[in-house]
């Protein structure tokens, strides 16, 4: 079985995963940018925590649209001469597709605090769950 054949598998059992739909990072040893998230999911949202070490806040740009959570920015290096590099420097893009959030830039935040990016997304009324009385 392919990989594609194997994410499509996936995608049907699990169709709302984010993950699934994400730009997945390249490999520990590549050197391409890229941010590392986990994702918790509560009863009113999802929340979204990237490690962005090292970045100023106005080189992270955070984005929701079609869905889609797009997490970029750059990481810059000074112009010194370096004896032993393994920091990874550039441009990064991260996204996250994410199902039933709620419409209205009220419905987003984010903070940045010791190299912790932390985004939250409010589910749409439709998706929260409701106790019904059964008469």
């Amino acid at each position: 079985m392919n990989a594609n054949t194997t994410l499509d598998l996936l995608r049907i059992f699990f169709p709302n995963e984010p993950l699934l739909e994400a730009q997945t990072c390249p490999a520990r040893n590549s050197r391409v940018p890229c941010c590392n998230v986990d994702i918790v999911e509560n009863d009113s949202s999802f929340v979204v925590l990237a490690d962005l070490p090292g970045m100023e806040r106005e080189n992270i740009k955070v984005t929701f649209r079609n869905n889609f959570l797009v997490i970029s920015g750059e990481r810059t290096s000074s112009s010194e001469d370096f004896y032993s590099r393994e920091r990874v420097m550039g441009r990064f893009e991260r996204r996250l597709k994410f199902q039933n959030v709620r419409p209205g830039n009220d419905s987003i935040s984010a903070t940045y605090v010791n190299g912790v990016l932390r985004v939250e997304l409010l589910k749409s009324e439709e998706e929260l769950d409701r106790n019904v009385q059964i008469l």
